[in-house]
């Protein structure tokens, strides 16, 4: 239990940092993006507290994040940056390097797992933490001058794990 322990740490401290980069821009529409992502994070969260509370996981799917992201990143393209853009990009940076992290640990996790429920859990908030990871680093992609960088499905579809 101490790993969900771990996994529970993991996914507040997500929150805590989109939260920091909420406080970091005055743009409405980025701080949707990130208000996407801290509620996937606290779904993660809850996974892994109802395990730990009862040895049975929420029932999850897979979230629809990249899709409700892709069209608020659309807005962002057609609107332009705010004047704040250059500090979010480097934390931007930080924390794809956050979600390679959490997808690691997750992916990690199930190679040595032996309950089914555990893994495919375990697997979904992996990818989830992918695309959490997709999402960032086409948003730093933009901001650092990058006009094709784009936000969608097929796009998602095409990308190196």
């Amino acid at each position: 239990m101490k790993l969900l322990d771990f996994a529970m740490e993991m996914e507040k401290n997500g929150i805590a940092y989109y939260e920091e980069l909420k406080g970091k821009t005055s743009n409405p529409k980025l701080n949707h993006i990130f208000d996407i992502l801290i509620k996937n994070e606290y779904e993660h969260y809850e996974i892994c507290k109802s395990f730990k509370e009862s040895d049975h996981f929420i029932s999850k799917s897979e979230s629809t994040v990249l899709e409700d992201v892709s069209d608020v990143f659309t807005e962002i393209k057609t609107d332009g940056l705010t004047n704040d853009y250059k500090e979010i990009a480097a934390l931007l940076k930080h924390a794809i390097s956050i979600e390679e992290r959490s997808e690691k640990f997750y992916r990690d996790f199930v190679k040595d797992e032996s309950d089914e429920q555990i893994n495919q859990a375990f697997l979904i908030i992996a990818g989830e933490e992918n695309k959490h990871r997709f999402i960032l680093k086409r948003m730093y992609e933009y901001m650092m001058g990058d006009p094709d960088a784009e936000l969608s499905a097929g796009e998602y579809v095409g990308w190196i794990l």
